[in-house]
């Protein structure tokens, strides 16, 4: 994805901000409980059609912000790796080119 990012085929913030975080070997922190809204995927984008596949309940209680090892997780890894795998692996090539079309009309 990274390359159809720099040759101009795929328009992706996500992809950009995972490569500068490798690069810089850093490692991203994704919390347990949601405290934003994610409303990316009402139809208005660029890159994504209507879905609630994102939809979450937002916490409300209290959090207590502390202190905490900065060490990657094997385990953590393979779970991220495979969801990642599963919800996002580049569709056959004729399916895109359909929904591509289906855009249209």
């Amino acid at each position: 994805m990274l390359r159809d990012q720099i040759s101009g085929l795929v328009d992706s913030w996500a992809i950009r901000w995972h490569a500068s975080a490798f690069i810089n070997n850093k490692l991203t922190l994704y919390p347990g409980k949601s405290l934003v809204e994610n409303i990316g995927f009402d139809n208005s984008g660029t890159n994504s059609s209507s879905s609630n596949k994102y939809n979450s309940p937002l916490y409300s209680e209290e959090i207590k912000i502390e202190n905490i090892s900065t060490q990657e997780s094997a385990e953590v890894r393979e779970i991220m790796v495979n969801y990642f795998k599963k919800n996002f692996a580049k569709p056959p090539f004729l399916r895109r080119i359909m929904e591509k079309i289906k855009k249209y009309f």
